[in-house]
């Protein structure tokens, strides 16, 4: 007798959580998709490439060691047709950053929230600026980007 009360009272409540299960509407809002780069560079063991039938020299950070791909802690940005190495650096404090183009065309480079113009770096040239903040990002003409966090890293 007892068995038969609890299955009338839990039936209504199998029959309610059935239904809560069914599947929702679909949405008729449309949807916005935002394109993002996240190719990431492959580090380059050359200690040169050729640009414009000029050897120009490849930026380590301790004269011997590739610059990492995902994060790397120094002074120096490289743009290759692949991407940023590193895609986040951790900077010295009061020390220019360095972004070198290993590109064979010239790249405009945009430093985020930090109140300097686009610049444009030619193929195989350089550019260097001395943060006055914490940490910024910046992207390129290609779309790639990334961002420098500064501070007492590996000192």
């Amino acid at each position: 007798m007892y068995s038969k009360r609890v299955l009338v009272l839990l039936l209504p409540l199998a029959v309610a959580v059935t239904a809560c299960g069914s599947t929702p509407a679909k949405s008729t809002t449309p949807t916005t998709v935002k394109a993002v780069t996240t190719t990431t560079a492959q580090p380059i063991v050359a200690k040169s490439v050729t640009i414009d039938g000029k050897a120009v020299a490849v930026p380590t950070e301790d004269g011997t060691d590739p610059i990492k791909p995902f994060s790397d802690t120094g002074q120096q940005v490289v743009l290759t047709a692949s991407g940023f190495l590193p895609r986040t650096l951790y900077s010295a404090l009061k020390t220019p950053v360095v972004f070198t183009n290993l590109t064979s065309h010239p790249v405009v480079l945009t430093l985020e929230h930090v109140g300097v113009a686009p610049v444009t770096i030619p193929a195989g040239g350089s550019y260097s600026w001395t943060p006055n903040v914490l940490d910024f990002g910046y992207v390129s003409s290609t779309k790639d980007s990334g961002t420098v966090n500064v501070g007492a890293f590996g000192q």
